[in-house]
């Protein structure tokens, strides 16, 4: 996890290569603030996982393409033109409730982008909605941070227990570097 705020690294998981990044967010759930909003890309979609975000008292913000049906007027909660559905068949027959949520449409000039948030318009708005998003590629650079200017690209260590301690460690360092950083700005 990345704190958008304070471009700061707020928890994280390491596994091997082929671990998932939804098992380690899920992971996470339990130790991160009531009623944080989860800003993530399409990799995280899913009615399980967002029953599970939402179960867990916290909030999402997710892109979300061709590969998620959403319903409309279902009639389950108050319509807006904006409200739509996620109810799986998997989930509509084991008699779960479909997830009402709110579809933001953003135009970045050259496509259409779709966000999905379990916000109302009165808790987050469409703007800031797109501005959260928006900030959340600040991982990426923090990525990029990590692996070039902190030399991070390849791991030292040869056996994996130290591999990991390094990649953890270095972490810490590059977490300390850039909290200093903010505090001197």
């Amino acid at each position: 996890f990345w704190h958008v705020g304070s471009g700061l690294p707020w928890d994280w998981r390491t596994g091997p290569s082929d671990s998932s990044e939804r098992g380690h967010l899920e992971e996470m759930l339990k130790g991160l603030p009531n009623n944080t909003l989860i800003p993530a890309d399409a990799g995280f979609v899913g009615y399980d996982f967002w029953s599970q975000v939402l179960k867990a008292g916290h909030h999402f913000l997710i892109r979300v393409g061709a590969n998620v049906r959403l319903l409309k007027h279902l009639g389950y909660a108050r319509q807006h033109a904006y409200t739509v559905y996620l109810w799986p068949d998997s989930a509509a027959k084991k008699h779960k409730p479909p997830l009402v949520l709110r579809l933001i449409t953003v135009h970045d000039g050259r496509q259409p982008m779709s966000l999905v948030t379990d916000l109302s318009k009165n808790q987050l708005s469409d703007r800031q909605a797109v501005e959260i998003y928006k900030a959340r590629w600040g991982i990426e650079l923090f990525f990029r941070t990590f692996k070039q200017t902190f030399g991070c690209r390849k791991l030292r260590s040869h056996a994996a227990d130290n591999a990991t301690w390094e990649l953890d460690w270095s972490l810490i360092g590059l977490l300390c570097v850039c909290l200093w950083g903010e505090l001197e700005l």
